[in-house]
């Protein structure tokens, strides 16, 4: 119930929309703090269920580099499918649908830090923490939770077309396994920050990229 008033609210269209960037991100940092203290405050509803089980740990050193490298790790799997979105006419032709966020000058990057970082906490704790954690508690196996999850993680992507859902289902997907193995939250929500914000640093080279978020 929490994305659903924005999956409602997704414009629908058949060719490439830019997106006013800037305004864009200040909304979405503003908004999803208080999302993010909203998901906090429904996993403190049942203090029997500790914090933990949902990955919600002290940053740990370690968790930095594992976030760097989940991070690398989601540039390597994108790049070919943005390729051949890119590169193959058909493909192409399908993947100029939907909102383009695009970067205009370097000076933006640091809104675009806090917008990715903003967006890789709310996504991450709840479609993987949240979710997988209850999906645990209910007795859902594993590999239907990670599927229902990362379905509706890209639902939520289909203003951005074809490519941009296609994306976040792989990245949903990737997310899911690097959550699962690192049982902190921390790994899968940073390296997600960053990988939005290296999306919207490379759209000032190669406009047209899918949206990051």
């Amino acid at each position: 119930m929490l994305f659903l008033p924005g999956y409602l609210a997704q414009p629908a269209g058949t060719s490439a929309v830019q997106v006013d960037t800037v305004r864009a991100m200040l909304e979405s940092v503003i908004l999803g703090v208080p999302q993010v203290l909203l998901i906090l405050h429904l996993l403190r509803l049942q203090p029997e269920v500790p914090l933990e089980h949902f990955g919600l740990y002290r940053p740990r050193p370690r968790d930095a580099l594992r976030a760097a490298g989940a991070a690398v790790g989601a540039l390597v799997l994108a790049a070919p499918l943005v390729a051949a979105m890119a590169l193959v006419p058909a493909l192409r032709e399908l993947g100029s649908t939907g909102c383009r966020w695009n970067l205009h000058t370097a000076w933006e990057l640091p809104l675009a830090l806090a917008f990715g970082l903003t967006a890789g906490y709310r996504e991450e704790l709840y479609f993987r923490a949240y979710l997988l954690g209850r999906f645990e508690q209910t007795g859902i196996p594993r590999a239907a939770g990670v599927a229902a999850s990362t379905a509706l993680f890209a639902l939520g992507h289909l203003y951005e077309g074809v490519l941009g859902v296609a994306l976040a289902l792989v990245m949903g997907l990737y997310f899911s396994l690097v959550y699962l193995r690192s049982r902190s939250l921390h790994v899968p929500a940073v390296a997600h920050g960053l990988f939005n914000t290296a999306l919207l640093a490379l759209g000032l080279f190669l406009p047209g990229l899918p949206g990051a978020g």
